[in-house]
């Protein structure tokens, strides 16, 4: 008997587990914006910005996945979700401003549509060039941690995929 509840508390757990899975799926087009500049739990500085994917939460998280990935710690960055197009920055996802710290996020990509899966991409590559370059290695993409950690976005017939 005390077997089969374990095994029913089990399946109850896994099926929750599954429901969130799915939840987040149907939200991965959610758009966010914060309308005063924000300091994450884990210290992530987020400018005030909209058109934002995912959570600054989520942020947190990805972050650090990608200290996790590189066997490297470092103070977090800023992060600004700006248009690339107004500040004639050029059409790229996103780019790490190594002077300022900063990840500077597109919220103009006209390529493909952007999501979740986009911003998750572009902000776990930016953070691997800031983690590298504040723990003084080289932060360009000839780095193998882009390959090891986050290669970058990856656009499967013309849609953002895993």
């Amino acid at each position: 008997m005390r077997l089969l509840s374990i095994c029913y508390i089990s399946l109850i757990a896994l099926s929750l587990v599954g429901c969130e899975n799915i939840g987040e799926e149907i939200r991965c087009d959610t758009v966010y914006e914060t309308t005063e500049d924000t300091t994450s739990e884990y210290g992530i500085n987020l400018k005030a910005s909209s058109n934002m994917h995912i959570t600054l939460k989520k942020m947190d998280k990805f972050y650090k996945e990608m200290e996790v990935c590189s066997n490297l710690t470092a103070v977090p960055p800023t992060v600004w979700y700006i248009s690339f197009d107004f500040f004639n920055i050029g059409g790229s996802w996103g780019y790490y401003h190594s002077a300022t710290n900063t990840i500077l996020m597109n919220t103009d990509v006209n390529i493909v549509e952007r999501s979740c899966l986009s911003d998750e991409q572009t902000f776990k590559h930016e953070s691997i060039h800031h983690i590298l370059k504040m723990n003084g290695y080289d932060y360009s993409h000839s780095s193998p941690m882009f390959e090891k950690c986050a290669v970058g976005v990856n656009v499967c017939n013309g849609k953002v995929c895993d």
